[in-house]
């Protein structure tokens, strides 16, 4: 049981009842979180620890939580890229959208 301080008792002020919970995964943004894509698995662009990984590019959105895209051009290859040769000029073994 916590045991309450003379300034919590006159105040009214209870440290208990202003604790930040973070749930991972539940596309709300609180405490730490960077980013919470709703689910706790990395790769997607969101990690598992609720941080935005490298060759993301990640936005939170209302109702959504976050959405990540990949970032086409900068040499990572990731999400649903089949290439990134750095660059987003066509005609070069890989297009400006990261296809082949």
């Amino acid at each position: 049981l916590h045991k309450r301080t003379r300034l919590e008792l006159c105040s009214g002020q209870d440290p208990w009842l202003h604790k930040v919970h973070t749930y991972l995964g539940d596309k709300l943004l609180v405490g730490q979180e960077v980013c919470d894509d709703g689910n706790t698995k990395s790769g997607d662009g969101c990690s598992s620890k609720c941080l935005i990984e490298p060759g993301w590019d990640c936005n939170w959105v209302q109702g959504k939580g976050t959405v990540c895209t990949p970032i086409c051009g900068d040499k990572l290859i990731v999400g649903a890229e089949l290439c990134d040769d750095g660059n987003l000029n066509n005609n070069d073994g890989c297009s400006d959208c990261c296809k082949l």
